[in-house]
């Protein structure tokens, strides 16, 4: 495996030998350098731009304040090391001490005196707002951060040293293609659903750059790795049986079967570029007004040529991976044959990528519609292409149902305790997400009549859609005559 690859040289190299002890040391430490990357992310990806990571670069007026140390960039320690900043952000306590008239004296009235011209900048700067420096609003800046570094150390050494019990079932007895465990991409992958997680509960914003670069790494990787995707074998090979027939039979990947697999995976990933495009189309407007309007979006966008570039580039690898893989036999040990399992690989990623955006942005569209409102943003509709990337098509139909339960909790909590309109669903979707990657096996039993048949796919999450506009419909309902918002 990849991650255990790399725990192997890195401990070599300093040499230690590996014990179960060692091993979750190890990547106790990885997990907090990552949560210290999620942080730096979450300050840099979301609509406001802040600073509590020690990795961001302040403006020029705060640093003579905010000095930066050597103990800030050691992951965790630096988040109780910059307590220290309080003193300097939050003064107003520490002033009145200082001119309490029961303590003062003439001398040291005289030295306060002085030492007030000195701190002068500090008060000019934080006059305008409690901090003054955006991320650093409350004297517990530091406990967030704090808390995500030092949960995901633990998150990974937990899960470091129980990967030998993650493996996945196979239903009927089928030959396993591989039993995944615990691999970077898995890694990466929960780096981003935290991030996207993160910052749209801060600012209501999913970065989307970010989860755009992670699809096409998931995808690529996926592709040229087959091993390192998420899926078993019956789904797998229930999935290929629907689409291209009986597989023990010893099927050749023939040109025409060749043909429909290729174009299925076309059209996915030209419907997933074309839903990154920025664009707007609004039907209110008279036709001419409204192409103008989106061909002149286009033109304007700086996203457009690079995502032309990545479409032209990501045919041109769909049809290299559909190439090598004609003329090829499938079989029972199709793990065997490395042509084949790429573009098994490749035509289930783009199934799950094309599930999971379809699915949201159906929803999305519906939704506005209905309520005359924006209900979910496009964010969502990333981050859920991003699930049905790394999950397949099982984890986005096992998440889409999920979520809303979910969602519909935070909702309640939000509209009773605080007065915000707006209730991040992205936090929703990774939570259901990361429950079915750790009960991937209890799902599997439980809807194994649809994993086994996707010809239910389709029609379920359009039952799915309708669920969830009426679920969003209720609670408009409910803030609007119960909550009088």
């Amino acid at each position: 495996m990849l991650t255990t690859g790399f725990e192997h040289i890195v401990l070599t190299t300093l040499g230690i030998q590996k014990t179960p002890e060692t091993s979750m040391i190890f990547w106790f430490f990885v997990g907090i350098l990552l949560g210290s990357l999620v942080n730096f992310l979450v300050d840099h990806q979301g609509w406001i731009r802040r600073y509590r990571s020690p990795w961001s670069r302040l403006p020029e007026e705060f640093r003579p304040l905010l000095k930066r140390r050597f103990s800030d960039f050691i992951p965790v320690w630096g988040w109780i090391a910059m307590i220290r900043y309080n003193r300097i952000l939050f003064p107003a306590e520490r002033a009145s001490e200082q001119t309490s008239p029961k303590s003062a004296s003439p001398t040291s009235s005289k030295k306060y005196t002085e030492k007030s011209c000195q701190k002068k900048p500090v008060d000019s700067l934080t006059s305008n707002s409690p901090a003054g420096v955006p991320g650093m609003e409350t004297p517990f800046f530091w406990v967030p951060p704090f808390l995500v570094e030092f949960g995901f150390g633990l998150f990974l050494a937990w899960y470091q040293a129980g990967s030998h019990l993650l493996t996945f079932s196979f239903i009927q007895g089928q030959t396993p293609l591989y039993c995944p465990t615990f691999n970077g991409l898995m890694i990466f992958f929960f780096v981003m659903i935290l991030t996207a997680s993160l910052t749209d509960l801060l600012d209501y914003v999913i970065p989307d750059t970010f989860m755009i670069l992670g699809t096409l790494i998931g995808i690529f990787f996926a592709t040229i790795f087959p091993g390192t995707n998420f899926h078993h074998s019956v789904c797998f090979h229930s999935l290929m049986k629907f689409y291209l027939g009986d597989i023990s039979s010893g099927l050749h990947w023939n040109p025409v079967h060749n043909s429909l697999a290729l174009n299925f995976i076309f059209l996915a990933w030209t419907f997933w570029c074309f839903a990154m495009l920025d664009r707007r189309f609004y039907l209110r407007l008279p036709p001419k007004k409204r192409y103008a309007l989106f061909f002149r979006t286009l033109a304007r966008s700086g996203m457009t040529i690079p995502l032309v570039i990545i479409w032209l580039a990501g045919l041109g690898f769909i049809g290299y991976i559909g190439n090598q893989a004609a003329g090829s036999v499938i079989s029972d040990h199709v793990c065997f044959n490395r042509e084949i399992s790429r573009a098994f690989s490749l035509f289930y990623t783009m199934t799950g990528l094309f599930a999971g955006t379809l699915s949201i942005w159906t929803v999305r569209l519906l939704g506005q519609w209905l309520l005359r409102r924006e209900a979910m943003g496009f964010g969502d509709v990333i981050l859920m292409g991003v699930i049905g990337t790394y999950l397949g098509w099982q984890g986005v139909f096992v998440t889409f149902f999920v979520a809303p339960f979910f969602g519909l909790l935070f909702g309640i909590f939000r509209a009773l305790f605080r007065s915000e309109r707006e209730i991040p669903y992205g936090p929703s979707l990774c939570l259901a997400a990361v429950l079915y990657f750790f009960h991937e096996e209890r799902f599997s039993n439980l809807f194994s009549p649809i994993f086994l048949n996707p010809g239910y796919l389709l029609p379920l999450l359009g039952i799915g859609v309708v669920l969830f506009v009426l679920l969003l419909g209720s609670l408009q309902l409910f803030k609007r005559f119960v909550l009088k918002r």
